[in-house]
């Protein structure tokens, strides 16, 4: 069995079936689906390869018989991808209702490219599965004269959009904005995910990350991520830095300029793509005439290479929505997730003494930090006791739940396991959530 056959939409287990082409919109295709999956309007599963497909003889079958919608993320290279042109082709002659979403780079295929077809594209597969040239000719240019559904890709907030346009019986996006953030804060972010912002892949990889990590985060919102955009993220007190690799990235002038500026930020590598490579010393070198020219990054020819290198020391964690299953996902997430609480330390000091506690409370003068690890709390005059603030040095997290606690500064140092000062950026407490663990 190459997918599973439960009936739920229409008699038919799939409301729709993403076609697309894995390099091209294979994240964009999995952050589709996990909007689909959230709208109260899509009934029924939806079909990503990643997820549903065991076996490649099942694919067409399931296209005839167990879809509701064939949905095409329309990429230029789509038509050149024989098992995507042969759901198109079944869903043709079944037939089964498509909608095509024209991402900025689709081409409609004209008639030298039709005409030229088998000699650009292996059918075999295609023919192994009773579909011979001619039917795949007319499929081609029955597709070309479907209406499309406009997408800007770069602009996931209007995700929400695309998922009303795919369920209903138009074809135009709307203006409004739901479905995806990108920060859940207006002030400078504590833990900030740097993305190639020229690789739409790569942004919606981080989309599909802010995803996943919300709910893991849920009872921690002051360490869930917002995507670092410009240098006045980066400025105020970022402490952790997810920087998401894919090839190409450190060719980027406006990624090498956030990824300088960020120097100070504790760093994990987050490779988005299974064909990654990493950086050489020849890359390492090529940085060093970077660091020279670029703004914002003090033209010292050391820091870019000194900044790479500190990274990939870091042992990095896969993500790939591209090719990635939503349990694989799930679980890299996972590891993401815990290794920003280790790094933040939030459960610190759990042994240390009441006497110790009372001590450092007592010997504090006005203006110094009672300190938990990662997380320091500052009083206000005459505001919480000596015992409150024990609790929150030995349980920071669960000490922020304590209403004796709610007009304390939250002081989160930029460098929380390094051995240089720390800088230290300072944030309400009754902007953070309660007790959590991971």
């Amino acid at each position: 069995m190459g997918f599973t056959t439960d009936s739920a939409y229409g008699g038919k287990r799939y409301r729709m079936f993403l076609c697309h082409h894995k390099a091209a919109a294979g994240a964009f295709a999995r952050l589709l689906k996990y909007a689909l999956i959230e709208s109260p309007q899509v009934t029924g599963d939806i079909f990503l390869d990643s997820d549903d497909l065991f076996n490649l003889d099942t694919l067409f079958d399931c296209v005839a018989s167990e879809t509701e919608t064939l949905v095409v993320l329309g990429t230029r290279q789509i038509f050149q991808r024989p098992w995507c042109v042969g759901e198109m082709t079944k869903a043709r002659v079944t037939p089964v209702p498509i909608k095509v979403v024209a991402l900025p780079d689709y081409e409609l295929p004209d008639e030298s490219f039709i005409k030229s077809f088998a000699s650009c594209v292996n059918i075999e597969c295609l023919v192994e599965n009773g579909m011979d040239l001619s039917m795949v000719h007319d499929t081609l240019r029955w597709v070309a004269g479907m209406p499309l559904i406009p997408f800007d890709r770069d602009n996931p907030s209007i995700v929400g959009d695309l998922v009303r346009s795919l369920v209903s019986k138009t074809d135009a996006v709307q203006g409004s904005r739901m479905i995806v953030r990108t920060s859940k804060r207006g002030t400078s972010p504590l833990v900030g995910i740097l993305v190639d912002m020229s690789n739409s892949e790569t942004f919606a990889s981080a989309h599909v990350l802010l995803k996943l990590l919300e709910p893991m985060l849920a009872e921690w919102p002051h360490w869930y991520p917002s995507i670092i955009s410009d240098a006045t993220d980066v400025h105020g007190g970022l402490c952790f830095l997810l920087v998401l690799c894919t090839n190409g990235c450190f060719k980027s002038k406006s990624f090498l300029i956030l990824l300088g500026i960020s120097q100070d930020a504790k760093m994990l590598p987050v490779v988005c793509e299974e064909t990654f490579r990493f950086p050489t010393k020849g890359v390492l070198d090529e940085l060093r005439s970077d660091s020279a020219q670029l703004p914002g990054t003090s033209q010292d020819p050391d820091l870019l290479p000194g900044v790479v290198g500190n990274l990939f020391k870091e042992i990095a964690v896969t993500f790939a929505p591209q090719m990635a299953s939503d349990s694989a996902l799930r679980l890299s997430a996972k590891q993401i997730a815990a290794r920003l609480a280790k790094t933040m330390n939030v459960k610190a000091h759990p042994t240390m003494s009441y006497e110790r506690k009372k001590a450092l409370s007592d010997e504090a003068a006005p203006d110094m930090l009672l300190e938990g690890g990662a997380v320091a709390f500052r009083p206000p005059a005459g505001g919480a006791s000596t015992a409150a603030a024990a609790a929150a040095v030995a349980d920071p997290v669960d000490g922020l739940g304590n209403r004796d606690l709610a007009s304390w500064e939250v002081v989160v140092p930029v460098q929380p396991l390094r051995s240089q000062p720390a800088i230290f950026f300072q944030a309400r407490a009754e902007h953070f959530g309660t007790s959590a663990s991971l």
